[in-house]
């Protein structure tokens, strides 16, 4: 066998293990309440670092259980923070350590709604990763910080509830924004919106300050 070969195996055996080492989550949602309850995104992080996942689909019916199946990470994580704003609450609850198949109670008032985290082995620990929107906030409920990510070429806007434009910058880009306004002064907490206009449409989704 030639060195040059024997590189090329080393290299694809280097890359499969790189794969096989990934963890794939499947998040599952059990809501016991009156009202259905969405979420919004969720942080995983380890020694590997942190990362938001957006949620859209991610949304359980009273008396019913939805799941939802994540990008692979490289480990299991060590911190998983789940973020909502169910019935206009901002929710943002963290669970360190958190157990394989282990359900976990929200914080009040939202009690009656679990949540248990799964790792998918075997062939279904390589799904297709889904592709992530054109525009996106993340975390949806923001305290200190967030990443505001838009996909296509634009024009994206950050408005209060009342319509009024606070910040307003070009896309495609991915902004690390602290919750200030143009000017940069510091924004009240409450309801904002943001949206992207371009060529292939408009797209809006809703956020929190909450500081």
């Amino acid at each position: 066998m030639s060195r040059s070969v024997f590189v090329i195996l080393l290299a694809l055996i280097a890359v499969a293990a790189v794969a096989q080492a990934q963890v794939v989550v499947r998040g599952i949602l059990w809501n016991r309440a009156s009202q259905p309850f969405p979420v919004d995104s969720v942080m995983m992080e380890s020694q590997s670092g942190r990362e938001w996942f957006p949620c859209p689909e991610w949304s359980a019916d009273p008396m019913a259980q939805d799941t939802f199946v994540f990008p692979a990470i490289p480990r299991w994580p060590e911190v998983i923070v789940i973020a909502a704003f169910p019935e206009g609450m901002p929710l943002e609850m963290p669970i360190p350590m958190p157990v394989r198949d282990s359900f976990y109670r929200l914080d009040p008032p939202f009690e009656m709604v679990q949540v248990k985290f799964q790792e998918l082995v075997g062939v279904e620990s390589r799904p297709e990763p889904r592709r992530r929107g054109a525009l996106s906030v993340l975390p949806g409920v923001v305290r200190d910080a967030a990443v505001i990510r838009a996909r296509d070429a634009g024009l994206v806007e950050v408005f209060d509830a009342a319509g009024n434009v606070v910040l307003s910058f070009a896309a495609p880009t991915e902004l690390n924004w602290r919750g200030d306004d143009q000017s940069g002064r510091a924004l009240a907490r409450g309801v904002y919106f943001c949206r992207l206009t371009g060529s292939a449409g408009t797209t809006v989704c809703r956020f929190v300050l909450v500081r």
